[in-house]
């Protein structure tokens, strides 16, 4: 082994300088990466390509696929010494060893650091992607990494042993008030589906069977009023197949229920892609919309939960995009008018609103198309104005029955004395 020029290389070495090496088949080269902080990193070279040549990288094993020649792939490793090793009976030569990062997404709870508590079956981190895997079409724009890896390297695995097994994912929240929900999963052929609770209440349910192979791929859970401290989400499966969630994003509300947020019902996730804001496109409510891919006559369902049951005052805005078309909206089988996502580009929409009534929790948010295109939303707005009048006809019935039994009462005495 020794430090040589380049002249013979079909390429000209980074300064000029290269290491060159015979390896005979027996003890392999041995070069050590110095990695500063535990993560994801993806790990190249250039050169050490010869016919014949063995590379092997020590630590957990690969995340998945490089993203060129030179890259040997993703590994999530601890600070310290990541070690290559080259064997075989070769002589080649390594211009230079690289190391990049990749970053986790910003905001997420990584779920491989949660501590799930299973109730039947197992959950465990699991690193290894399965082979093909590609970015999931679901997320797009803003700072949405566009490697097919999952955030932070790893994602945690529910594997039920059958239906209605339990997963309950404990997560903190750092303060009090309306927060939107969001997950991210793995979907693959292998995967399964399951019912969805926050803190023991409906959120949907999803379904991770696709094909290929993709990671990114995340859906709302809602927008939930929580209080500081610990909550829960768990998992019920469907069936004995596995579930794999990657992280969760929770986002103070702004406006109301991002679009982002809401929870897609039936077969609305199959097409629905977040849209995420990224330089110069319209500020939509939270910085996304969401955008589904509907057949006329077909309604497309989300998710809404209302923190308590009464009477409300919603206003739905829609975004504007190319293909979109026009939809009549309700809530709880309540019309409220009609949104039109038709648009010569994105831009933002007018909206609709109406008064109804929502029960507490979860309630669905239909829109009917009146075409095959795109449906898209924005932001939903709820202001609570009231108890349900049922509720408000029934305190005054017992009100007045409190009367009467008291002028009754108060005649009785009366004459007594």
């Amino acid at each position: 082994m020794a430090v040589t020029g380049d002249e013979g290389l079909p390429y000209q070495a980074s300064g000029g300088k290269v290491l060159s090496f015979t390896l005979h088949g027996g003890e392999p080269l041995l070069l050590t990466l110095p990695i500063p902080n535990i993560g994801l990193w993806e790990v190249g070279l250039r050169g050490g390509s010869a016919a014949g040549l063995t590379r092997k990288l020590a630590g957990d094993g690969w995340v998945t696929e490089g993203r060129s020649a030179d890259s040997l792939g993703y590994r999530r490793v601890g600070k310290g010494q990541l070690a290559l090793t080259f064997s075989g009976a070769v002589h080649d030569a390594v211009d230079y060893l690289w190391l990049r990062e990749v970053g986790k997404v910003k905001g997420a709870v990584e779920a491989e650091d949660l501590k799930a508590v299973c109730t039947g079956g197992q959950a465990q981190a699991v690193i290894e992607l399965p082979k093909g895997v590609v970015r999931s079409p679901a997320l797009v724009g803003g700072a949405i990494p566009t490697e097919a890896v999952c955030s932070g390297g790893a994602a945690l695995r529910f594997t039920p042993a059958k239906a209605g097994d339990r997963c309950d994912v404990p997560f903190d929240v750092k303060e009090s008030g309306d927060l939107g929900l969001t997950a991210a999963w793995l979907q693959a052929a292998d995967q399964g589906s399951a019912k969805v609770l926050v803190d023991g209440r409906p959120a949907g349910s999803v379904d991770c069977r696709a094909e290929p192979a993709a990671v990114g791929a995340r859906y709302g859970l809602g927008t939930w009023r929580l209080n500081a401290g610990q909550h829960k989400l768990s998992l019920v499966a469907n069936e004995a197949k596995p579930v794999t969630l990657d992280y969760l994003l929770l986002k103070p509300a702004q406006r109301g229920h991002e679009a982002e947020c809401l929870i897609p019902l039936g077969e609305a996730a199959r097409t629905m892609v977040v849209k995420e804001r990224f330089g110069a496109e319209p500020k939509w409510s939270g910085g996304a919309y969401v955008k589904v891919t509907a057949q006329a006559g077909r309604p497309v369902r989300f998710g809404l939960v209302a923190p308590r049951a009464g009477r409300y005052k919603a206003r739905v805005v829609e975004a504007k995009v190319p293909a979109g078309v026009a939809a009549r909206a309700s809530i709880g089988g309540q019309p409220f008018g009609t949104l039109d996502s038709n648009g010569a580009g994105e831009a933002l929409g007018k909206g609709a609103e109406a008064s109804l009534t929502m029960r507490g929790g979860l309630n669905e948010l239909a829109l009917a198309p009146q075409a095959a295109g795109d449906l898209a939303l924005d932001v939903v707005e709820l202001t609570y104005v009231g108890r349900p009048r049922w509720q408000q006809a029934a305190a005054l019935a017992l009100l007045l029955v409190l009367i009467g039994g008291g002028v009754v009462a108060l005649r009785r005495r009366r004459r007594a004395s």
